[in-house]
């Protein structure tokens, strides 16, 4: 029961943020949800509010990309791919390496791995808050095109190398061959699978759309059913 209540508090703190946001849209979306988020953390309750990563994984990360996937322009994506992989790989591990010594230089109690934690955390972007923070900028067409594909991958690059600093630190060893091998394999892999996987499903739901003329009670659960499973596959 703790647990609902907890999950309707934040349902409701995310509606106040987008009425707020209806209300004065100068001023981007993601900033009034932090705020939000800073409010609530005042309250105790909070404080033990415990999930599993796993299961946040899987049931709010694993639907949000798939959604935002689902809106990519495929031809835009291969127009800026280089562009992509070069700020969602490239410049995240550039800024996990900087803030990673930053960090440890300004604060000698963190050791190497705990600050390549904390620097894993702030390399994650996603496309809503890309979308909220240039709506009442000009950007060109093709920037913000790029900027929101980038941070498809760039959520993929931030989990992959908090979960290799996480593993350092639990195991007391960090490699850094044995990081880069982690990392391509989960990375890599991940798209291969994800594009295979989509692949066949979109096959499934283009025959079953051929062969039934009403068929909303099969495709709605595909729906729901798609980015859990193609999660757990890849998992």
């Amino acid at each position: 029961m703790e647990i609902i209540l907890m999950v309707v508090v934040l349902l409701l703190a995310v509606i106040v943020a987008n009425t707020v946001n209806l209300v004065y849209p100068k001023i981007p979306l993601a900033l009034y949800q932090i705020a939000v988020g800073m409010v609530l953390s005042f309250d105790s309750q909070f404080h033990h509010f415990v999930i599993h990563p796993e299961i946040f994984m899987l049931i709010i990360i694993a639907p949000l990309m798939f959604k935002d996937g689902k809106s990519t322009s495929l031809r835009a994506l291969r127009t800026n791919l280089s562009t992509i992989l070069s700020l969602s790989v490239g410049l995240s591990v550039v800024t996990v390496i900087i803030a990673w010594f930053f960090i440890n230089w300004i604060w000698s109690a963190a050791t190497l791995p705990i600050a390549f934690l904390l620097a894993a955390i702030i390399t994650p972007t996603d496309a809503v808050a890309v979308s909220s923070i240039t709506r009442n900028v000009e950007v060109p067409t093709d920037v913000h095109q790029a900027l929101e594909h980038e941070s498809l991958f760039n959520d993929a690059a931030g989990i992959v190398l908090f979960g290799i600093a996480l593993s350092s630190i639990t195991s007391g060893n960090f490699s850094v061959f044995t990081s880069i091998l982690d990392f391509g394999k989960t990375f890599f892999g991940g798209i291969i699978i994800g594009f295979i996987l989509g692949y066949l499903v979109t096959i499934l739901r283009l025959n079953l759309t051929r062969t039934h003329t009403d068929i909303s009670a099969i495709i709605v659960p595909v729906e729901i059913m798609t980015p859990l499973f193609v999660y757990w596959v890849a998992e």
